[in-house]
């Protein structure tokens, strides 16, 4: 098949191709850079900045007893939370998700993965919380292994 039969037959598959000096030219995936403009937020809340104090405050009350900064080291469990109701929230995590996806990356299980009102660990359908083991630093799973090791 010649190559302007290729050409036309791809023409005709994808409406955003088009011919340029008889060299192919694609556009971008438009959805990735839409998942790559969400997932800069979680920067955002993991090192937050205080010009962005104000509105990390705002999703932050919408997580309750979870910390914002938490978010990304949960499983997709989260989606059940009140907080997956925020836009901004569900659509910054369903992009994180969508991005590990694509990179055939894992978080699940995470060092950094909270260990207290996490839904991915509950007894009797309720998430863990001691107080105690907080107050002694002890908030997430690389808290319980010694060098990183078990």
């Amino acid at each position: 098949q010649s190559s302007t039969g290729k050409i036309k037959k791809l023409k005709s598959a994808c409406p955003l191709f088009r011919k340029i000096n008889l060299k192919v030219v694609w556009t971008p995936n438009f959805l990735h850079y839409y998942w790559a403009n969400q997932v800069q937020y979680l920067i955002k809340w993991i090192h937050p900045n205080p010009v962005h104090s104000s509105w990390i405050e705002l999703e932050q009350i919408e997580c309750s007893n979870i910390k914002l900064s938490d978010l990304p080291f949960i499983s997709t469990a989260i989606r059940c939370h009140t907080c997956f109701k925020n836009p901004l929230i569900s659509s910054t995590l369903t992009a994180w998700w969508k991005t590990l996806e694509i990179t055939n990356s894992q978080m699940e299980p995470c060092m950094y993965a909270p260990i207290w009102h996490n839904l991915d660990f509950q007894i009797n359908k309720s998430t863990l919380y001691f107080s105690i083991r907080e107050q002694k630093g002890i908030t997430h799973l690389h808290h319980l292994f010694q060098d990183n090791m078990s």
